[in-house]
């Protein structure tokens, strides 16, 4: 029979197992899931290059709500990231159905949340 000491030790060992799946998943997903510098009113149609989304930045712009960010929390809005080739902006809008960005956007190199104030 297992004892609790033991089988602590068994949960405590699956979860660290468990942290590093997501890591790698996660490493995997910035290195894999593309942004493509395609058409994005108004900027104009783009070179078509592919980007991993972990090189890029992404720059929140606009908010469609009044409640301050916090950590976590789904919001709506709008942002923004640049070709690393021709340096047109992409515009990302949530909220709109765009499954990609709603779930990966966390996955960008870096997320800046500029300030329209």
């Amino acid at each position: 029979m297992a004892t609790r000491k033991s089988l602590e030790a068994k949960v405590t060992a699956a979860q660290k197992k468990l942290r590093e799946a997501e890591e790698t998943l996660t490493a995997h997903i910035r290195r894999n899931v593309m942004a493509v510098c395609g058409w994005s009113p108004p900027y104009g149609k783009g070179c078509g290059k592919k980007t991993s989304i972990g090189k890029l930045t992404y720059f929140q712009t606009h908010w469609y709500d009044d409640e301050p960010y916090r950590e976590g929390s789904p919001r709506e809005g709008e942002g923004q990231t640049q070709c690393p080739k021709c340096g047109q902006k992409l515009r990302f809008l949530d909220g709109t159905g765009n499954e990609h960005l709603e779930k990966y956007k966390y996955l960008f190199g870096k997320i800046v949340d500029v300030d329209p104030k």
